[in-house]
């Protein structure tokens, strides 16, 4: 039976999103140290507000029969996994990607004397896409890394961004996850890397 263990307890500043877009090659970024770019396709999501949530639902439905007042056993009927994290820096390319990867970007770059710009051209089309993101998460008691990966995820729900005098304007991010029927159907893994020893 686990003790009292102050080391298990997690209050930290130290929090990181990367994404990358989904493929069955993707891989888990190797055990460095916390804050250690993963290289790659990862794009880092810049400045979050609110903290980062893993929510977790699993659905179960009884078997009972005539003759037990118990049910005899249960099945899983459902799962739900979310990745949910509020963006602080409301770029194109953010909203594109809380938007489901819906649209095109296209820069033209600032010239001498000459204002650039970028636009998210959306069209009447709504493709299907998905993505891989990962939250590095810096655990105070040994500066490592908790790292939850979601291996074939879709940003959901309808990031709603308010400006408003006073207040900073947010960029809700809902990645919910599917299983990676590639990779022997993995949903999420959930990696706590531990300190190299002296």
């Amino acid at each position: 039976m686990p003790g009292q263990d102050s080391s298990e307890v997690i209050q930290t500043r130290g929090l990181l999103l990367y994404t990358e877009p989904y493929s069955s090659a993707n891989v888990m970024p190797v055990d460095s140290a916390w804050g250690t770019a993963p290289g790659g396709a990862w794009v880092e999501k810049g400045y979050t507000d609110g903290g980062f949530n893993v929510n977790a639902t699993m659905s179960y439905e009884d078997v009972t029969v005539d003759q037990n007042i118990y049910p005899i056993f249960t099945i899983g009927t459902s799962g739900d996994i979310h990745f949910v994290v509020n963006l602080a820096q409301v770029t194109a390319a953010n909203l594109k990607e809380a938007l489901g990867s819906q649209g095109t970007l296209s820069t033209v770059a600032a010239g001498s004397g000459t204002r650039g710009h970028t636009d998210l051209a959306i069209t009447g089309d709504v493709t299907v896409s998905y993505i891989t993101a990962y939250m590095d998460i810096r655990h105070p008691g040994d500066g490592e890394g908790l790292r939850p990966v979601i291996w074939k995820g879709q940003c959901r729900g309808n990031p709603t961004m308010q400006f408003a005098p006073g207040q900073k304007a947010l960029l809700p991010l809902d990645i919910q996850a599917y299983p990676d029927t590639v990779n022997a159907s993995r949903v999420l893994t959930w990696r706590d890397v531990i300190a190299a020893l002296p």
